[in-house]
Parts: structure tokens; C-alpha cells; sequence
């Protein structure tokens, strides 16, 4: 028994499945980073004394990690779903 690659699986489909997969990594990643951001903030917030946080970059990087990833994943997915 070993890895068997289908027949349909060329040098394009493979890129399409390297891209979504990379988009949905970014997606993922990113989605992870801003809910981290947002219970930072509003479920543990940090003490009163002392400076404050900057949690800003966090949630904007977050931020655009998920609109990179969403169209980038989507996109790609959709042609996949044509090739079938």
C-alpha cells in the first residue's frame, strides 16, 4: 500500500491547490490573530495602572492576513470548482 496520484492531477490543478491552501492558511492565521486581539481587550483587559497595550498592529495585521486571504483562497477555489 503507498500514495497513489491520480491521473487528473497536473502541474496547474496542483498550483490552484498550493494557492487555496496557502489563502486558507492566511485566513486561518489571520482570524486566530484577531480574536487573540479582541479577547486581550475585552475579556482579560489589562490592568489599570501603567502604560497600555498598543493592540492595534496585532488586529490590523490580523486584519489584512483575512482580506488577502479570503479572495485569494476564494478565487482559486472557484476556478477548481470550473476545471471539474
Amino acid at each position: 500500500m503507498g500514495w497513489k496520484i491520480p491521473d487528473s492531477i497536473n502541474v496547474g490543478r496542483a498550483y490552484l491547490y498550493l494557492v487555496c491552501f496557502i489563502g486558507m492558511i492566511l485566513t486561518v492565521i489571520g482570524a486566530i490573530e484577531v480574536l487573540n486581539v479582541l479577547l486581550k481587550v475585552y475579556v482579560y483587559p489589562p490592568p489599570t495602572y501603567g502604560s497600555y497595550p498598543h493592540y492595534e498592529y496585532g488586529f490590523v495585521r490580523g486584519l489584512a492576513q483575512i482580506i488577502v486571504g479570503v479572495p485569494l483562497w476564494a478565487y482559486h477555489w472557484y476556478k477548481l470548482g470550473k476545471q471539474e
